[in-house]
Order: structure tokens, then sequence, then C-alpha cells
């Protein structure tokens, strides 16, 4: 090590040199910590990391400080039993990182499975600084965390939630303290500026300066810190951010007016200083909790989660919160409720609709032993579950954090503001550069300090920086509450571009679900009962889909109430009961056409024909008239028979020429792709290889997992009523960005002039320059704000 004769730049930091390390090669480096880093990186091919770290334009990167800690705890058998359970052969542990901000260091975090042996995958969350990482037998999470450290990027191992959100809570506090030291100091200033913008003058006002400047020290030096730090990083690595500004104006306007309140003048800054600091940390803090409120597992959760639970203990049914619940409890779900943990039947024999998992639409049978999944309805008969898996743990959590994760890629036009936020705060500097020696020249350099830190302060792009990115942002959490699960901010500006809507029939068009559509009577029942009758009370127990839309179809047919004996159902056979001497059972029977047809039989012999079919949704015409009208060209694309698909047409006018029947699944893949601006709506296997070749693509019910695999949406409920509003949201968040676009640059334009001209002072640009913030900001809540139909 060798002390620094001149100013250096560290080989992997960009900083300063203080204190010199040199490799082997001569290259030069500012500590240990830098040296090791970048012998890592170089070691395993991983150069590209400076490259990311240039392109991303991303501010200031620090290697946080090395401290000596020893994880082999993380490796004990008991962190293991407790918090990390092995799973396929792999374990998972998530930790919060220190240092991590940029684009750059994502890509270098994710490439530790080539740094350390046995590590699967590396996931990170920018939004979170967490990085989710999965090992292998031959794993250690010790390991993991000590190459984090020699990475640069300290770890903290979160073992529950509840740890997480604890480390926000403890930076949130801060941001608060430093919100109110900020309150505190700029009101008792105001005071103090209100008796001297007054005509307080002489001692009064000399002594009225100096309690000013002494009430602004805590606000420069303490609430301010967060704007210093981040623009010290930017600077340090040749970048300028939005920050860069405004510590410009927050130190000028300090120094400028502790120099004129020792010269004696009554000319300073601190209220304007003061005031400037407090509104852009609260309006900031405002914006930080409405992207916390954003989309994320706990708002996707709402799917199959449920307050209230049925537990089991000593015999008796009790109701409890599921945050009290615990692994090894033992639950009762009953009929047409969503099962909310995965775990094991202990008691109980019911069927159970997967779909939401598995994309069958039909049901499957469930025994004791059976495992069962979060998410799946229980169909028949109250079941007793044994509780194995709960919240993010069950496989439906796991699939929502996935989803969680996909949200990182950002908009073209988001990107295309972030560029643009950045010229124009390069234009700012240089036009306020120009305008303090020009009025120093042709006025005074009191009139230039003023008309320059107004300058500098009311043209800060905040809200351009901040609230695009919340635009999107809600607006994806705005689908998600209507059960539409958008992958990534791309979509919703993609969809726009789109012209041409491809449509599956079953379960977009079609209710996806069957109704009845005739019962035929065959011939008379020896008891001289009513057919309908002994049908519905044969069917009226029954938690079978199929006996759901006969019962619905017969709801208004007599009852005789007859006495029917001997019930029982049967899965997969049907369902059976006795009247008198004649028994009756009602199950499926073969079909030559598309539909679905059960028999009743009277003592074997069938006596009538159930037959049931898919309709057409009632709000199908209308909505597809709604979507033309948006510009789109409908089609049809389906597997299903060319007459049924032109009976279907028909009935929601639809083009024939725009109809595709009985296209097997290379088709529907090769006619999608050959439109540059398709939307591909499917729900099924088929439609599986058209949903990843279409522009966009939106998967229908199903399974979610697969779904958002191979498409870019997913909608847990079917129908066409959620492709509308999905088409709507596009267009309203495009508006609602273009408007945002259109008032930052009038503000803008009129703000510079303004502020040239010297017709508004210090103090009124730092009250405008936020309020512009929380203007933009009603602006992003108003056009995401969303609409029922």
């Amino acid at each position: 090590m060798a002390a620094v004769t001149e100013k250096t730049i560290c080989c992997h930091c960009q900083q300063d040199i203080k204190v010199l390390s040199i490799d082997e090669d001569g290259r030069e480096f500012c500590c240990p910590g830098c040296l090791s880093v970048f012998h890592i990186i170089s070691q395993n091919n991983l150069e590209q990391f400076y490259q990311y770290r240039e392109t991303s334009g991303e501010s200031g990167w620090q290697i946080p400080e090395f401290r000596d800690e020893n994880f082999s705890y993380l490796d004990s058998e008991q962190i293991h039993r407790d918090y990390i359970p092995e799973r396929d052969g792999f374990k998972t542990m998530l930790f919060y990182l220190e240092g991590i901000h940029c684009i750059a260091c994502l890509w270098l975090i994710e490439k530790l499975p080539q740094l350390v042996l046995g590590t699967d995958y590396a996931k990170v969350n920018l939004s979170k600084s967490t990085v989710e990482v999965k090992i292998n037998r031959e794993g250690s999470f010790s390991k993991v965390a000590n190459m984090l450290v020699r990475m640069g990027y300290f770890p903290h191992p979160i073992f529950k939630e509840d740890q997480l959100e604890s480390l926000r809570q403890k930076e949130e506090r801060t941001l608060l303290i430093r919100i109110g030291v900020a309150a505190a100091c700029a009101m008792n200033i105001m005071l103090f500026a209100i008796s001297l913008y007054g005509g307080a003058s002489g001692t009064l006002a000399k002594y009225f300066g100096y309690f000013c400047m002494i009430l602004s020290l805590p606000v420069v030096m303490y609430s301010a810190l967060p704007f210093y730090h981040s623009s010290l990083a930017a600077l340090k690595s040749r970048h300028i951010n939005i920050d860069v500004p405004l510590s410009l104006a927050i130190l000028l306007g300090f120094f400028i007016s502790s120099f004129n309140v020792f010269k004696g003048s009554d000319v300073h800054y601190f209220d304007s200083i003061t005031t400037l600091t407090f509104l852009i940390l609260f309006s900031r803090y405002l914006l930080r909790r409405v992207q916390q409120n954003g989309l994320s597992v706990a708002s996707l959760s709402q799917f199959f989660d449920r307050g209230d639970i049925k537990k089991v203990e000593n015999g008796n049914i009790i109701s409890i919160h599921k945050k009290y619940l615990q692994k090894q409890d033992h639950i009762q779900v009953l009929p047409g409720e969503m099962i909310p943990v995965d775990g094991e039947i202990i008691e109980g024999k019911s069927s159970l609709n997967t779909s939401a998992l598995t994309g069958e639409s039909g049901t499957v049978p469930a025994f004791k032993g059976s495992k069962v999944f979060a998410g799946t309805e229980n169909i028949e008969s109250p079941l007793i579950i044994k509780v194995e898996a709960l919240n993010e743990e069950t496989r439906m959590g796991r699939i929502f954090e996935k989803i969680e994760r996909l949200h990182q890629d950002q908009a073209p036009i988001v990107r295309l503001t972030d560029k643009f936020s950045r010229v124009f705060l390069v234009s700012v500097l240089l036009l306020a550069s120009i305008l303090f020696l020009y009025f120093s020249f042709t006025a005074s350099v009191e009139i230039a300090l003023m008309r320059t830190l107004s300058l500098i302060i009311i043209t800060c792009p905040c809200a351009l920086g901040l609230a695009i990115p919340l635009t999107f942002t809600r607006s994806i959490a705005s689908a998600a509450k209507e059960g539409i699960i958008i992958k990534d901010e791309t979509v919703v500006e993609k969809i726009n571009h789109c012209k041409n809507l491809y449509l599956d029939k079953t379960g977009t068009i079609t209710h996806g679900k069957y109704s009845v559509e005739k019962i035929e009577h065959l011939q008379p029942l020896q008891a001289q009962l009513a057919h309908d009758e002994v049908i519905y009370q044969l069917e009226k127990f029954s938690k079978h889909p199929l006996a759901k839309a006969i019962r619905n179809e017969l709801s208004q047919t007599e009852r005789n109430n007859i006495s029917l004996e001997h019930y029982k159902e049967i899965l997969g056979k049907g369902v059976y009961g006795q009247v008198g001497e004649n028994r009756y059972h009602i199950t499926g029977i073969e079909s030559s056409s598309d539909f679905v047809q059960l028999g009743l039989f009277e003592n074997n012999q069938l006596v009538s024909k159930i037959t049931l079919s898919d309709k057409v949704r009632d709000d199908s015409k209308n909505l597809i008239k709604k979507m033309r009208n948006l510009g789109l060209n409908i089609f049809m694309l389906t597997g299903d028979k060319k007459s049924n698909a032109i009976k279907v047409a028909d009935s929601v006018q639809i083009d024939h020429k725009n109809i595709y029947a009985e296209s097997n699944p290379e088709q529907k893949a090769e006619i999608v792709e050959k439109d540059a601006s398709s939307i591909m709506v499917g729900d099924g296997a088929n439609d599986t290889l058209a949903l990843k070749l279409s522009s966009v693509g939106i998967a229908v019910q199903g399974s979610i997992d697969v779904g958002l695999k191979v498409s870019d949406v997913y909608f847990s409920n079917p129908g066409l009523a959620g492709i509308y509003n999905l088409l709507k949201l596009g267009k309203r968040t495009l508006h609602t960005v273009y408007g945002i676009l259109i008032f930052t640059t009038l503000y803008n334009l009129a703000g510079a002039t303004l502020a040239t001209m010297g017709l508004i002072g210090p103090l009124q640009a730092a009250i405008i320059m936020p309020i512009s913030s929380l203007i933009v900001t009603a602006i992003s809540f108003y056009g995401t704000k969303g609409e029922s139909r």
C-alpha cells in the first residue's frame, strides 16, 4: 500500500483514491475491498458488469465498508430446520443487501451460481433491495453470504417477512424524523422571516438573521443529507441526477445567506431552503407510500386468501384469523370455499376445482391422504386438512412471488423520460450558469444569485422522474384488483399499438362452463312422477358443476315434494335415489355431438336425456362492439367445428371472413405470428404456442403459473369484460403519461421564464416546485383510478 501523491480514480468504483492499493498488473484501487471485487469479476469472466454500469444511466456506485462477520450459523441444522425447509432437494433464502441500486448490481449478483458451488439461482428485486438465493444439497448459504460481502454487498439474512418489514420501517422512521426536523425549523424560521418582510430592521433584524441561520443548520446538516449523498454518488460516477440541482440550491442558498448575515445584510434565503427541503422530503414520502401500496404478493393473494379460518381444536370448530394459523394445525373447509393453505386431507372425501393451478376446467377427486393446495376450491363435501404450508410458502404463494419479480421491466416511454430527465438537468445547470454570468455583469451579483437560485429550485424535474413510473405501477395494481395480472410495464404501452384481436371461443365469448340446452323425456315414469321433479331432487344436494347447471335450469319447476330415499352420490358415477319401489340415477351417456349428455335412468332404463352446452355470454356482443369502436379488428380463432364457430360468431356479429375454425395449435401460432400487431386470447393448452408468439398474449383462467410463462397477461376471470377493461386501461395510462409530459413541459417553461425575469423569488419557487410534484401525482392518481366498465 502506498500514499497517493496525485488525484487518481479507482479501477473498480471510480471514486477518488486516498489510500492506494496496486495489484500485480499495476492497476490502482482505493481500498483492498475494491481490489478483491475486481479480481472476483475478472477471474470469473464477468467484466460485462462494468459495461452494464456505464450504460445503465444510474447514479453513483460505492462499495460498502467491509465488515467482518461469521456467517457459519447459516449452515446450522437448527436454522435450516426452523426457517429454511427443503423442497425437491433445494433450499431458498432471502437476503436484504446494502449497496445495491442499479442494473449493473443486479447483473453481477445474479451471477452467483457461477461464483459459488451449489448455488442454483439468484434473483434480485431492486425495488426491495433483496436477493433470493436457491442452493442444492452441495450449496452453502454461508459461502453465498461471504461472496456477497466480497462483492461489496453486505447481506442481512431474512428469516421471516416481518424482518424485512422491520428494516423498511426503520428506514421510514428515519425519513419521518428528517421531515419533522425540517418542518419544525422551517415554521420557526418563517415566523422570523415574516417580521423581516414586515419591516423589522436594525439590531432586531440582525438578531433575527442569526436566529434563522441557527435554525436552518439542522435542516441543512441533517434533513437534507439524503440529497447530498445521492448527489455525491452521482458526480463521482460522472452522472447527474435530480438531487444535484436540489443540493446545489440548498447549499448555495445557505452559504450566501450566512455570508449576508455576517456581513450585516438582511437579504437571506433560510426560509426558502428549509421550506424546499421539507416539501421535497414530504412529497417523496407520499410517493414512497403510494409505491409501497402497489402490486405485491399481498395484493395478488386476494384471489385465494381468506381472513376467517375454521380451526379444528379438541373436536370443536373455532373461527380464527389466518395470521394465527400455524403448521400442523387442522382446519375445516366447507363446500364452495377456497382452500387457504397447502396441506393433506386427514378426514373427508370431495372433489376439487384446481383450475387456477392446473388449467383444467373439470374437477378432481380428493380423499384422505390427498395433497391439496391453496387457491383450489372445495366442491362437494366438508374436508379436514392438516396445514403444511402457509402464505408465501404455499405453491400459489411462490407463483405470486414470481409474478412480483416480473415487474422489473420498464416501459419504453419510462426509459425515454429517464433519459430526458438527465438531459434536462444538464440543460438547467448550463442555463443557470449563463443566467448568473449575465446578471452579474448587467445588474448585480445579488440579483444574479436570486434569479439563479429561483431557476434551479423551480425547474427540478422531480415530478417527471417519479410520476410516470408511478402511473404505470398504479395501473398494474389497479388491473390486479380486477383479476388482471400484467407481467410488466411494457405490456401496458405495447397493447395500445395492437390492431387485431384474436379470440378463442371457449371461456371468452362463451361461458366456458355448461348450461342446459334441452331436456328430452323419452317415456313416462312408472311412478307417474314428473321427470323434471325427479331430476331436480336427485341433483339437489350435489356440488358437481353439471348439477348446479341443472338446478339453475329447473329452479322454477313446480315442486311436488316427492320423498326421495337412499340418496347417494358416487364420484365419477353420478347420483342415486329411490322413490317407493323405483330406483333412479343420473349419469353420463355417450353423445355423437359436441354437447355433454346425461341420462335419467329408472330401474336401469333410460327415460330422459339432458343436453348441456357452453352458451354465449350475455355481454359478449356488446363488448365486442365496444372493442371494435376502440379501433380493433375482431377475429375468432378456435379449434371447434366451423358450424359451431359460425353460430357463435353470428350471435356476436363477428364477420365470417374473420373466423379461423378447426385450427390446430400450429395453425393458430402461424396466424398470430404473421400479424405484427396481434393480441391473442386463449385459455387452453392448445393456445400456448399462439400466446407465446403474439404481440400481446392473454391467458384466460387456466393455470396462472403456466399462463404467465407463455403470455403477457393473465385473467383470473373468464369473459370479454377483462379484455375490454385492459384495453381501456392501456389507453388511460398513456393518456395520463402524455398529460404529465404536457403539464411538466408547460410548467418548466413558465417557471424558467418567471425566474429569469425575476417575477418569482427563491421562496415562491420553493413552494411552487413541490406543489407541481403533487399536481402531477394527482394527475397520475386520477388517470389510473380505474373504472368499472
